[in-house]
């Protein structure tokens, strides 16, 4: 038997302006994701997070080392408030979230209702680690410097919501390729600094450029498959009209590598068109989170597909750091 704590409802869209993905975490997560969210400033240090709600957990043994159901009540308390952090704050760009440490303070008491004990969890402490991309701390620091140079210089053309969004869509997918063997693949440096970027990094880099001109941006993690441990990351953006419509640069960077051909398959959409082929998940890996509603139509600009013939500008004034990666899969 254990306690797990209620979800939320998550506020309405006609009462925000921007969105983050904290109003519908539980508030132990609320509070893993304020703590994540200072890692915007890179550190190795441990840090701990006092828990609001303490975890209850009734065992039989003590011995909770190999207890699956214990772990997975623990990470409900903690997975979506790290994950949320790292999807709003493209910043944390350094974080392996699939390494971390993590350990659990634990009080526990006869329970002398029904035999056993109780465990109850009041803190976790967690331990940073980098990307194994990064050949040491100091080159994190290196890269967070050469990140804010490369964000605050970059060239955003247009006035207008959609004329910067076409133009931030078009100068990544000229710039990086689909590369899953990218040095920094997953992260926001692999759109914008060192090609060979797989989903999460395309959406990352659109993030946080679209951040950049005040433009309320998400990342959405969806078409989750268990299985076959596949899934994929896109972007919502909310438009002058009110309504949110969706982005998603991987798929319309067609020609990977090279990166001239610009198309349009995928930019601001409407569910009725982006969902054949696009399916948000809520819950994965003990993880909850909740996503504001497409319009149902496409917005109302949609641009042609175009051809580039020359080599595009990269509009960024730090020159790109390049590696050598693997082909990327077709």
């Amino acid at each position: 038997s254990i306690d797990a704590p209620e979800l939320p409802k998550v506020l309405a869209d006609s009462d925000i302006e921007d969105y983050n993905y904290r109003s519908c975490l539980s508030e132990n997560n609320k509070a893993v994701y304020d703590a994540f969210l200072k890692l915007d400033e890179p550190t190795l240090e441990p840090f701990t997070v006092e828990l609001p709600d303490t975890i209850a957990f009734k065992t039989k043994t003590l011995n909770l080392s190999e207890n699956e159901e214990f772990y997975t009540i623990c990470l409900s308390n903690c997975a979506s408030g790290l994950e949320a952090a790292t999807f709003d704050n493209p910043w944390i760009f350094w974080l392996d979230c699939n390494n971390l440490g993590i350990e659990f303070s634990l009080k526990s008491m006869p329970n002398i209702f029904s035999g056993g004990y109780i465990v109850y969890v009041n803190s976790f402490t967690f331990t940073p680690r980098p990307y194994s991309g990064f050949e040491s701390f100091e080159q994190v620091l290196e890269y967070k410097e050469k990140l804010e140079q490369t964000v605050d210089s970059y060239v955003i053309e247009g006035e207008t919501r959609y004329e910067q969004l076409k133009s931030i869509h078009d100068s990544i997918s000229c710039f990086t390729y689909y590369d899953t063997e990218g040095r920094f693949s997953g992260s926001v440096l692999s759109a914008l600094m060192v090609p060979g970027a797989v989903c999460e990094g395309y959406s990352k880099g659109f993030k946080i450029l679209a951040d950049r001109v005040g433009i309320p941006t998400i990342c959405v993690f969806g078409n989750y498959n268990a299985e076959e441990r596949s899934s994929h990351m896109w972007n919502y953006v909310l438009m002058e009209d009110g309504k949110w419509y969706a982005v998603d640069v991987t798929w319309d960077d067609r020609d990977r590598e090279y990166g001239y051909e610009v198309v349009y398959s995928y930019f601001l959409k409407g569910s009725d068109e982006f969902n054949i082929k696009h399916t948000p998940t809520n819950d994965y890996n003990s993880i909850h989170l909740e996503y504001p509603e497409l319009s149902n139509t496409n917005y109302c600009e949609q641009p042609e597909n175009v051809k580039v013939t020359t080599k595009p500008i990269i509009t960024t004034t730090t020159k790109p750091v390049t590696t050598t990666t693997a082909k990327p899969i077709t």
